[in-house]
């Protein structure tokens, strides 16, 4: 089982990356999501083993991605292959709970990071996003699940 915690890397008095996986390790947590690709988090996880969900940010760099395969591939160019397979990036979301007339981004978005990742042979690490929990009605059983 994969036990994991989300690093937020936008704020003050972070303690250094170094240290923040240090203390994943420390502690036996073996999985991280991080909300924006940051180059120091990122470094920091080199030869860790520690499983990682690499968000790709905001809403706007959400629609860029959607825009078109070239930005998605530029995207994967600078934020992925850098680091990957030396960081062990598992999942790639992209958008987080996403509300109102940006959801029209998510899918193309992720088509174009899915292809952008095939076409550079990384298509082990998968592509989602995730969703509020409030977008789903009717969830028991399972089954009978109703996106809102």
């Amino acid at each position: 089982m994969t036990i994991g915690v989300c690093y937020g890397v936008v704020a003050n008095n972070l303690p250094p990356a170094n240290d923040v996986v240090q203390l994943y390790k420390s502690k036996g947590l073996t999985g991280m999501r991080i909300y924006f690709t940051d180059a120091k988090a990122l470094s920091a996880l080199r030869g860790s083993g520690i499983a990682l969900i690499l968000h790709v940010g905001g809403t706007d760099v959400l629609a860029n991605l959607a825009a078109n395969a070239s930005n998605a591939a530029n995207w994967v160019r600078d934020n992925v292959r850098p680091y990957y397979p030396a960081v062990n990036i598992k999942d790639i979301t992209a958008g987080n709970e996403v509300l109102g007339s940006d959801t029209w981004n998510i899918v193309p978005a992720m088509r174009n990071l899915n292809s952008a990742l095939a076409g550079v042979g990384l298509d082990a690490i998968k592509v989602s996003t995730p969703i509020r929990f409030d977008a789903v009605t009717n969830t028991f059983p399972p089954s009978n699940g109703v996106f809102a």
